[in-house]
């Protein structure tokens, strides 16, 4: 009768040392702190910084609908703060953690008057000084790749830790079942160059392992993005219904349920109501669609709607026989665009949808059935 395999934990870990990940990222930011960041043939080329500032700036309003005026936001692998300098002005308070403490030094000089930003210096398995449960918003991009996964399960359970019971997650991993994934392996298979790879099967599982939920997944190339949340996903979605209520819909002008008149100025107004104590952003998404040939789109737009708390917000779509479009909130101007104007159309069909903005990362079009209203009009 075979006896049942002995798993004791051995003393201390020896196959991962943050003193060595240190001493590489240190290497790498006194060599081209910029391209160690983040390396594209715009920030190699004559954009350099500029071009650095502004991926920053393109990833931070990615990210604005998972911020709030009065979120504390946490950028776990936070470099010199390429993202977290443009996303510190869409929060109240953020905290910057590297395992770099060269890192650490130069983000001090780039994010030089930002009074709500503390940087602090990770042992590389913790995240030090941050309070549990206090924070609406945590990312990790081009981050989690570069530990091994014992390590990154550590941080899986720092993230549990520190997550506010509303709050979510943002992580970003490579993906072992693309081809580029795949082909990336390869590269640094003979090599001492830290990466690390997953199926999304296997992030579940480690997640899961420590009370976390995946809200929703998205690809793009080579990685694997998952929005996480503490406990279950479907509590997390009943709770923001409950924060979060349409409390009364208009219609104007050239606009009828699910259809307008180009001929006319039209709107649509959906007031929504936040409760009290709340840090709840939605996701607006509109499309204006031929009547003759719904596969083409006359306009689409797709903007984050913060909730100030305990109070209701009038979110206002409005169309003009000028070709305008325009989505304001109170009186704040969320976005205007230019529609295309088909030849001889006389009407359209308008689809507009709100939705947790935490759904959606890069593909506005995203639904899910805990919209608050599929269809608003």
């Amino acid at each position: 009768m075979l006896e049942p395999r002995s798993f004791a934990p051995t003393p201390a870990r020896t196959g991962y040392d943050p003193r060595r990940q240190c001493d590489f990222w240190n290497r790498a930011a006194e060599t081209d702190v910029l391209i160690a960041i983040y390396d594209t043939p715009e920030v190699r080329g004559a954009g350099g910084i500029d071009a650095f500032a502004r991926s920053g700036e393109e990833t931070a309003a990615a990210l604005a609908g998972f911020t709030h005026p009065d979120s504390t936001v946490l950028d776990l692998g936070c470099g010199i703060g390429r993202v977290l300098r443009p996303l510190a002005a869409r929060s109240r308070r953020v905290f910057g953690i590297d395992v770099s403490t060269e890192m650490l030094a130069r983000a001090k000089q780039y994010l030089a008057g930002l009074d709500n930003v503390s940087l602090h210096h990770t042992d590389g398995r913790t995240i030090p000084d941050v309070a549990d449960g206090s924070v609406d918003f945590l990312y990790s991009l081009l981050c989690l790749i570069h530990v091994d996964r014992r390590t990154a399960f550590d941080y899986m359970g720092e993230i549990k830790r520190v997550l506010a019971r509303d709050g979510c997650a943002l992580l970003q991993f490579h993906d072992i079942l693309t081809d580029l994934g795949l082909a990336k392996f390869k590269t640094v298979v003979g090599s001492d160059y830290p990466l690390e790879f997953y199926t999304e099967l296997e992030l579940r599982r480690l997640l899961g392992a420590h009370d976390l939920s995946v809200l929703g997944t998205s690809r793009h190339d080579e990685y694997v993005v998952l929005t996480v949340v503490s406990g279950s996903a479907e509590t997390w979605l009943q709770r923001f219904t409950r924060d979060v209520q349409v409390a009364g819909l208009d219609r104007g002008g050239g606009l009828a349920p699910g259809r307008l008149d180009l001929s006319r100025d039209g709107h649509l107004t959906v007031r929504v109501q936040a409760a009290p104590n709340s840090r709840r952003t939605l996701r607006l998404r509109v499309d204006i669609r031929e009547d003759s040939n719904p596969a083409e789109a006359i306009v689409e737009a797709s903007v984050a709607v913060p909730l100030p708390a305990g109070t209701t917000t009038a979110v206002r779509i409005s169309f003009t026989t000028r070709s305008t479009l325009t989505i304001d909130a109170g009186d704040t101007r969320l976005a205007e665009h230019t529609m295309r104007r088909p030849p001889h159309a006389t009407s359209a069909v308008l689809n507009a949808a709100l939705m947790p903005a935490e759904l959606d990362w890069r593909s506005a079009a995203q639904l899910h059935p805990y919209a608050l209203s599929e269809r608003l009009s």
